[in-house]
Formats: C-alpha cells, sequence, structure tokens
C-alpha cells in the first residue's frame, strides 16, 4: 500500500526515480517494439561500466537494447568490470551477468588490466592470497583465458607495514578496527 502511494505521488508531481525509468522503459520495450528498434538503431555501440554491479533490470534492459537480429550475438558492447569488486548485491547487483558474459555473447574479446597504480607489491601479492579464496571468480571459472596477478606499476609509492589479525569474532574484529 505504502509503495503504490508513493508510485501514484511521483506519477502526479511527474517524477520517476531511477529504479522507475528502468523498469518503465523495459516494460515500454515489450509494448512498443518499434521504440525498442529505433534505440536499437541509434545506438549501435554501448559501454556499461561497474559491470559487475548491474542488476536483473538493468541487464534486461541491456538484453533488450542489444538482441537486435543484426548483430548476430556479438552487438558492440564493451563491459568494464571487475569480479573481485562487486559490491552492490544488497542492491540487487548479480555478479552472474559479469560471469556469464562471455556465454550470453560470442567469443568476446577480454582484456585483463594487471598494471597497479595504487598499491605496492607486497599489498597486492598479500590480498591476492585472500581474494583467490573466493568462489565466484572469473579467474576460476576461465583459467585459460583469465589471470588476475597484479603488478605494482607506481615505483614511487612507499611501501608500508602489513599488520595481519585474525579474530574468532566479527565483535573482536570491529573492537580492534575502532581501537586501532
Amino acid at each position: 500500500e505504502v509503495y503504490e502511494r508513493y508510485q501514484k505521488q511521483l506519477h502526479k508531481e511527474g517524477f520517476f526515480d531511477w529504479a522507475d525509468m528502468l523498469l518503465d522503459t523495459v516494460d515500454a520495450f515489450g509494448k512498443h517494439p518499434e521504440l525498442r528498434y529505433n534505440l536499437q538503431e541509434q545506438y549501435l555501440y554501448i559501454l556499461v561500466d561497474e559491470f559487475q554491479d548491474t542488476n536483473g533490470i538493468q541487464m534486461r534492459f541491456l538484453d533488450q537494447l542489444l538482441d537486435a537480429e543484426v548483430n548476430e550475438g556479438r552487438p558492440n558492447i564493451l563491459a568494464v568490470g571487475d569480479d573481485d569488486q562487486a559490491i552492490y548485491k544488497f542492491q540487487g547487483a548479480n555478479i552472474a551477468n559479469l560471469m556469464e558474459f562471455h556465454k550470453k555473447y560470442r567469443d568476446p574479446k577480454m582484456v585483463v588490466l594487471q598494471k597497479n597504480y595504487r598499491s605496492t607489491q607486497p599489498i597486492l601479492d598479500f590480498v591476492r592470497k585472500i581474494i583467490v579464496k573466493g568462489e565466484e571468480r572469473l579467474e576460476t571459472a576461465l583459467p585459460d583465458q583469465i589471470k588476475k596477478e597484479l603488478f605494482a606499476a607506481n615505483k614511487t609509492l612507499v611501501t608500508g607495514e602489513i599488520i595481519e589479525q585474525e579474530f574468532p569474532t566479527i565483535l573482536e574484529e570491529l573492537v580492534w578496527i575502532a581501537e586501532n
């Protein structure tokens, strides 16, 4: 009931929120195929940044925009994403969108950036030992195609001390962080 009232008030005032724009557009694609065809002709090249954070409705929008017959399963899409940085699951992001990209689009060219300009090599080596334990990773799913070993490219960064701590509970970890 609250959501319905919210929607009515939004439309009464002539406003849309971000989710509504996507939902309404996907709905309009279904009701008005000519709209989808016109947009497919207008937007021949698509760039999606932070692809790992796309949700279901965003993926449906992309699917409908990219499914033009002329593409023959190979649309002009550049998707930039890092499965090791997927942080928006609480907002509906689905890492499967990134994990299945290579299946959805025929023979995509994958480029793995390996130079890191923000961290020192000891930090990158330390973090790698942790990150490779994750199960939903492209490097694990496609070991012959993707190697995500990072190399420090900024030699001017000062190497600091790495302190490794283990805690039996999350509460003890949070207390340690707060105190340090």
